[in-house]
């Protein structure tokens, strides 16, 4: 069956806060879950602990963490869903006050039932107002896609550049910051772009196995 990528949750909060929830959702039945979590903090943002809403089939695997940006970092998350899903939010939590936290969670149906997530791979990019991120390896196969999340502090919207289609792109002034997320099939390369020039900027790729 062929992969099919769906939004289902896009909250930025700019609230100094220890919790950050997004509003209720009902994923898709039996897929996989990929989380993107970006926040910042006056020092380097502390990790964010995700809670087990009733969609949620097992735990949380951390795909992609410790990805830090001067004051900034983001934080991967993969699982899957349960057979028949009801509705819930999302949490994450964290040890100490963020300044800021925006988290986007996208579903994809057609995944490997067994280990979805392959080649997960993060970057700091340099002053700029474009990123790029390649997969070390090629694709499981040619059904298979790459999914990528990408956090600036500059709130401009974050476009695709190769091709890519956007699942989801948030911002706030203050702090300012935006996150992105988006999935080409059977590419190994993911790319963005924004208006103006970012100081600070994380990009996290994945592979996305059929």
């Amino acid at each position: 069956m062929a992969l099919a990528f769906t939004n289902r949750a896009a909250d930025a909060d700019n609230s100094d806060a220890i919790s950050y929830a997004t509003p209720a959702f009902t994923p898709s039945a039996s897929a996989g879950i990929l989380v993107a979590v970006w926040t910042s903090k006056a020092t380097a943002p502390d990790l964010p602990v995700l809670d087990l809403p009733s969609w949620l089939s097992g735990l949380w695997t951390t795909e992609i963490d410790n990805t830090v940006e001067a004051n900034r970092r983001l934080t991967i998350f993969s699982g899957y869903t349960v057979a028949s899903p009801g509705s819930a939010a999302l949490t994450a939590t964290f040890g100490l006050t963020q300044t800021a936290c925006y988290i986007i969670v996208d579903d994809v149906t057609g995944q490997d039932v067994t280990d979805f997530v392959l080649q997960p791979i993060s970057e700091n990019e340099a002053t700029g107002n474009t990123a790029s991120i390649t997969l070390a390896s090629g694709l499981a196969s040619t059904e298979s896609a790459i999914w990528s999340a990408c956090g600036t502090n500059v709130n401009e919207a974050i476009a695709p550049t190769g091709g890519e289609t956007e699942l989801a792109d948030i911002g706030t002034t203050g702090p300012v910051s935006r996150l992105q997320t988006q999935f080409q099939i059977n590419d190994t390369t993911s790319s963005v772009s924004w208006a103006s020039s970012a100081v600070q900027v994380v990009i996290a790729a994945l592979e996305v196995k059929a």
